[in-house]
């Protein structure tokens, strides 16, 4: 075959014949010359696809050489830009080579040809590439967002591509779109299930302060301040007590902006009927086991409640229960 591939030195046919004696010999150096020939002297397209693939497989898998794989892949590309197969091989590659921009790249051109269900998985890809390993978080939320108008309207990948996309938000000091966004998120969560209740309560607690002190919609924030506290969140087993404090204290805080009075005197009454400071008519005074720090704070908003009903609603008797709790812990107020 040799022989008659000097006589014939622009046949094809002749190099492939050699290429598949080396190919079952497994010569593998001799066949990927063999294979080199016959890519010099083919004209068809669709074969030199085949024969830069079988080239790559060579140079990845037997002679440890990925970035040989990586140009043999790219000349198949070129001569067959829609090669799916290639384009899937060239990702796997310039993921194991750690070359993120060119495996965006391909990342793109694979997401253009894919079905739905394959293309939710290829942006979720891409979008951690853009905004981890390439620093491009407008990028990756052009991906997630596109991954979310794909995806179904409810269920355990909407909440997932939510929550990403609300933190891409952030990197790029979008505080109106992370408000958006996480709103989405809170609406998609199952608000029978027990275990977002965490979730749920950091988004809520998270979306009160940005829309307080970053938006200027307080109104906003009590709405989500509201459905924490009048949800009881741990009030009755004891569970994230850290979130529902800090819920109503910011709740209190917000009243007082507001000068919303009536719906202040109810949140303080709440507060202290569940206080563990609450004073009990048959204790002796000063036999409280409880620190003196935590009766000052009892007493500090008694006397709050007791001033709001008798100057602001004009409640004195109420007034006066307030005033009378307020020296069970404080005689000498």
């Amino acid at each position: 075959l040799e022989r008659l591939r000097t006589l014939r030195s622009e046949d094809a046919s002749v190099v492939t014949r050699i290429a598949d004696v080396h190919r079952q010999a497994g010569r593998q150096e001799a066949l990927l010359r063999a294979l080199e020939d016959e890519i010099a002297l083919s004209p068809d397209a669709d074969r030199l696809c085949t024969l830069e693939i079988e080239r790559a497989d060579i140079l990845e898998q037997q002679m440890d050489a990925p970035g040989r794989a990586i140009a043999a892949l790219e000349a198949a590309r070129a001569a067959d830009p829609g090669s799916r197969e290639v384009l899937l091989r060239l990702e796997r590659l310039y993921r194991d080579a750690r070359r993120p921009r060119e495996q965006a790249e391909i990342l793109e051109l694979l997401i253009e040809g894919t079905g739905a269900e394959e293309r939710l998985d290829l942006r979720r890809t891409a979008a951690e590439l853009y905004d981890v390993a390439l620093g491009q978080p407008s990028s990756a939320a052009d991906q997630l967002w596109a991954a979310l108008c794909e995806a179904p309207s409810s269920g355990v990948d909407r909440v997932e591509l939510l929550g990403r996309l609300s933190s891409v938000f952030l990197s790029l000091g979008r505080r109106d779109l992370w408000a958006r966004t996480a709103e989405e998120e809170l609406a998609s969560l199952d608000s029978g299930a027990e275990v977002f209740d965490v979730r749920r309560s950091e988004i809520q607690l998270e979306l009160a302060r940005v829309y307080n002190t970053e938006l200027g919609r307080p109104d906003a924030a009590l709405r989500h301040l509201r459905e924490i506290v009048d949800g009881g969140i741990a009030a009755a087993d004891g569970q994230d007590a850290s979130s529902f404090e800090e819920a109503e204290r910011s709740l209190l805080s917000l009243l007082r902006a507001g000068r919303n009075d009536i719906e202040l005197e109810r949140r303080l009454s709440q507060r202290l009927a569940r206080s563990a400071f609450a004073a009990d008519p048959e204790e002796a005074d000063g036999e409280r086991s409880q620190p003196v720090q935590g009766q000052r704070e009892e007493a500090d908003l008694w006397l709050e409640l007791a001033r709001l009903r008798r100057e602001r609603l004009h409640r004195p008797c109420k007034a006066a229960d307030a005033f009378r709790e307020v020296l069970a812990r404080d005689p000498q107020n």
